[in-house]
């Protein structure tokens, strides 16, 4: 890709905060400024921020605030989680963190703007670091 193709945001365990400003302002500069025709929510595979989440331990510090949104996608989502493997409940616990990120964005005004105006499409996606594959989830 060239120079000013994608306009990226990271953070620790692609958690989106409907109040989190930092992520927020990325998204509105993007959508609002420059014109991006798509958003895309992506987890990734190995997550230390899932890996965290997948039990009630501290982790400390304003990480325990942070993780907070992806431990209560656990919990409330455990029936489902439970009979899995550690990693098939890690990697589930990933696609429903980028599905809840997926619902934030697109419930941002100036997203629902944007959609409305036909241009802006919003995609979860998570990917493999083993592989180097990009999966899309449906959302």
């Amino acid at each position: 890709m060239l120079p000013g193709d994608v306009f990226t945001h990271r953070n620790i365990a692609n958690i989106i905060h409907p109040g989190d400003i930092n992520t927020a302002a990325v998204i509105e500069f993007g959508v609002a400024h420059l014109y991006v025709q798509a958003v895309v929510v992506c987890g990734h595979t190995c997550c230390g921020g899932a890996d965290a989440a997948m039990s009630d331990g501290v982790v400390g510090g304003i990480l325990d605030t942070w993780l907070a949104p992806l431990k209560r996608i656990r919990r409330d989502n455990w029936e489902s989680l439970a009979p899995l493997t550690d990693e098939e409940a890690k990697l589930k616990l990933v696609e429903m963190n980028v599905h809840a990120g997926v619902k934030t964005v697109r419930d941002m005004p100036v997203v629902q703007e944007a959609m409305r105006k036909g241009g802006l499409k919003v995609h979860g996606a998570v990917y493999d670091v083993g592989t180097g594959a990009l999966r899309e989830i449906e959302c």
